[in-house]
């Protein structure tokens, strides 16, 4: 079996919209080439997962095993202080006969073997974008996902986090130099990847991601599992006031201190 290493690593994202970005991403992918034959060990992606664990303290997980097949949503997923709403895709149960075609169930929280046997799919149609959400009832500081068969047919995958202030700040897996990009195309056949994302400062904790996956040289069809989440500290953070509402509450402040002061 061919397999070929991309370095779990850490990288600092861009910035969108006016607000700037702190954010580290954690990426590692673990090659496989042979879609009627799901990995039973992924060290690259494990090792990226693990690092991505490594540094936090409360870690909840979600790995489909109890979720209903065919389900094209799920609600009030519980991770430790928040929940979340899954939409946009559907649960499938692995039939390990290879008629999947490269997708399958990478549970467990060693990430190191196949563990279960259900998983999330999602379908990017040729040349053009699909999504499913994740929306997060509080806000949450850092989200990672395993994924199997990205980008066999060189489609791509980028996730949407949408801050508490409602600004938005696309991410995606592998951050290009020295560290490389996730592999496509025959070689992505039935792999392994792990990708994280931390925000690194309050201001970019994050209430939903929104996964954006487009078709490459054909339709392509990408598996998830495993996904995991740290929620924000101190629990759901405040929802910020707009701009208009805040003005006038300090032109209201400045009255009455203009009154106390008579």
């Amino acid at each position: 079996m061919k397999i070929k290493t991309i370095l779990a690593a850490t990288a600092i994202t861009a910035w969108s919209g006016m607000a700037s970005a702190g954010f580290v991403t954690t990426f590692g992918q673990t090659s496989n080439g042979l879609a009627t034959f799901p990995l039973t060990l992924y060290p690259e992606a494990a090792d990226a997962r693990d690092a991505f664990v490594s540094t936090k303290t409360i870690v909840s997980f979600y790995d489909f095993e109890s979720a209903t097949v065919g389900a094209t949503s799920l609600n009030n997923i519980a991770f430790g202080a928040v929940t979340a709403n899954l939409t946009g895709g559907l649960v499938r149960q692995a039939l390990g006969d290879g008629t999947d075609e490269g997708r399958y169930s990478v549970s467990g929280n060693s990430g190191s073997a196949i563990q279960g046997s259900r998983y999330w799919e999602a379908t990017a149609p040729d040349g053009s974008a699909s999504m499913f959400t994740l929306q997060f009832s509080g806000a949450v500081q850092s989200f990672g996902f395993f994924g199997t068969d990205i980008g066999d047919f060189d489609g791509t995958l980028s996730l949407v986090l949408t801050r508490t202030d409602g600004t938005e700040v696309t991410v995606s897996p592998g951050s290009g130099g020295p560290f490389g990009d996730p592999i496509t195309g025959t070689d992505a056949d039935a792999s392994v990847l792990f990708f994280g994302v931390s925000a690194t400062i309050a201001d970019d904790y994050f209430r939903s991601v929104r996964f954006i996956t487009t078709g490459g040289s054909g339709d392509d069809v990408f598996g998830f599992d495993m996904f995991t989440v740290v929620a924000a500290p101190g629990g759901p953070l405040p929802t910020p006031l707009p701009g208009s509402l805040a003005l006038v509450g300090a032109a209201l402040g400045g009255l009455a201190l203009v009154r106390r002061r008579r």
